[in-house]
Order: C-alpha cells, then structure tokens, then sequence
C-alpha cells in the first residue's frame, strides 16, 4: 500500500567523507533507476496492491481530508485530494498544467451551487492512481490553493467517475481506499441503501426524515439548512465564522442536536453540527465519516456507513 513518507531528520547523523561518498553515488544510482522506470512499476513499488480486477491503496488524512499519491502523464507522484463531490474524473491545479505544459482543450462554468466562473478544461493523456489509469481525459482546472503552504497544497482531484465501474470502499479508520470492478453490496443487506443521483443517506429521526449528501471532500462533519435545523430539538445556534465555498462566503452558525437520530445504520446522540442559511441539503463530511466504513457500488447505484466492527453480509 501507498505510504507518504515520514519526517526521519532526527536520525540523521555526522559521516565520514568516504562513507558519504559511497552514500551519494548509491543514492544517484537509485535516482536514475527510479526515473527510468515505468510508472506502473513505480506504483507497485510503492506498496499499491493491484490486481485485475481492482485495486488497494493506503491514504493520508490530514485535516478531515483524503489525500493519495497520483501520476499524471507518468510524471510525480502529486499529492490529489478524493473528493466525490468534484465532478467528472477529477480535477488539476493551474500550477500542475503549468509545469507539465498540459494543452488548454477550452473553458467551461464550474458552479459551487451558488455562483460560478469560467474555468480552463485541459487534455490528459494518463491520470493514474491506486495501479488504475483513465487515458485521453479531460480534467478542469483553476487554481485551487491560493496561499495554502505545505500539506495544505493539493495538485489535483479524484472524482467519484474515476471509480465508476465498481465498487469504491474508503476504509477510514486503516486509511486504506479498496476498489472492486464490479458491484459487491446488495439491497437485501443491512446497512445498504439505494441512492439515485447524488450519493445519499437517510437521516432518520424520531418523528422526522431526511436525505442526507455525502461529501468526502468536506472536512465539516455535519452541515444542516438551517430551516432544518430550527424543526429539530438543539442548543440555542451560535455563530461559528465565515466559511468558503469554491467562489462563495457565508455565514456559519453551530449546534447540538438534542434527541437521537441515525445515519443510515449508525445510531447517532448529543451531535454538535454547523448550519447556515446557505445549505439546501443536509451534507455529511469527512469529520463524521472517519470514524467509519463508506461503501459506494456504482453499477448497483448502492451505499453503505458501518463501523468497523460490523461487516456486510446479514440479510434483512
């Protein structure tokens, strides 16, 4: 499995001239060997298990935000955030095309839901992740980091269509991304709900239902309309700060929810959730996924939320 390198400066240490010598013409050595192999073989290197029909990967999760190594045009790895919410295959920084000197194809609208902006749409010949690779895409592009530094930056999306021929499985709690092709949840199993166009839950209370968006690129872990909020029992909203959609600021208040209610399968009490006037749907973030398992079968257009001590499989 992928795994993102650690920090080690705190073992290193003085060496000798020769020894030194010896080290960096090793290391060059390496280098070379590395750059003159394919990207496929740099994948398997990495620890990324593959096999015909799918693919394991680990994740890193840094500020309730998935994040896994990528090759673009057998360049990288770059750092790609998983967001199911980017549509298409997945999205490119301006940077990125700037230093790979990727062709603009056009422009197109890109919307956050509220306003939106023209953006670039470049031509790809291999966008490869987890051992998969999609060629002759299209990605979007704009820039997407502003002034964020260090693991704040991002060099792309993967979008939910990348893994639109099977099964994708976010593991949270081991960090590690499964993907099947092939449909492997069914209707009749507990915890497995259908969903239609956008990838939803049911959020269900005692005397009230809701559908509820799931959105892995969100670190937030609730966001509730605030029309929806005011119908349920809560601590009074206070004000939580400005946040920022894609090209749009809004107010952002904060509550708890005081009376029990379930995501899909998952028993839920004494939630504190942001709410805004904003918000049209309920969304599900990151921040409260993470605890557990998320199972999306495309081809069977079915979802699942269990914990990790609760597998598939009991019939209804």
């Amino acid at each position: 499995m992928a795994r993102f390198s650690a920090n080690r400066s705190h073992i290193i240490r003085r060496i000798r001239p020769r020894t030194m010598f010896i080290c960096w013409t090793v290391a060059i050595t390496a280098l070379a060997m590395f750059f003159a192999t394919p990207v496929s073989a740099q994948v398997a290197e990495s620890g990324q298990g593959e096999s015909s029909d799918g693919f394991e990967c680990e994740f890193e999760l840094y500020k309730n935000r998935i994040f896994v190594e990528a090759f673009v045009n057998e360049q990288g790895p770059y750092r790609f955030a998983v967001d199911n919410g980017a549509s298409g295959i997945g999205r490119i920084d301006a940077s990125l095309v700037e230093q790979l000197k990727l062709r603009k194809t056009g422009t197109t609208r890109n919307s956050d839901g509220v306003n939106s902006s023209e953006i670039d749409v470049v031509a790809v010949d291999a966008l490869t992740f987890g051992g998969s690779t999609k060629e002759n895409i299209s990605l979007l592009s704009r820039d997407y980091n502003g002034n964020r530094q260090g693991k704040d930056r991002l060099d792309g999306i993967i979008g939910l269509e990348f893994f639109a021929g099977g099964t994708l499985e976010i593991d949270y709690p081991k960090n590690i991304l499964r993907y099947k092709e092939q449909s492997t949840l069914s209707p009749e199993q507990d915890g497995v709900f259908s969903y239609q166009d956008w990838l939803e839950l049911p959020i269900t209370f005692e005397n009230q239902k809701f559908q509820g968006t799931i959105d892995t690129g969100s670190s937030i872990p609730f966001h509730f309309p605030m029309k929806t909020l005011e119908s349920l029992k809560t601590t009074e909203p206070v004000k939580r700060g400005i946040a920022r959609r894609a090209y749009t600021e809004f107010q952002m208040w904060e509550a708890t929810i005081q009376e029990p209610f379930r995501v899909g399968a998952v028993p839920i009490e004494n939630c504190t959730v942001a709410s805004s006037e904003l918000a049209e749907h309920i969304n599900i973030g990151t921040g409260f996924l993470k605890d557990y398992i998320l199972t999306i079968d495309q081809p069977g257009k079915l979802i699942s939320l269990r914990s990790p001590d609760s597998p598939h499989g009991d019939k209804r």
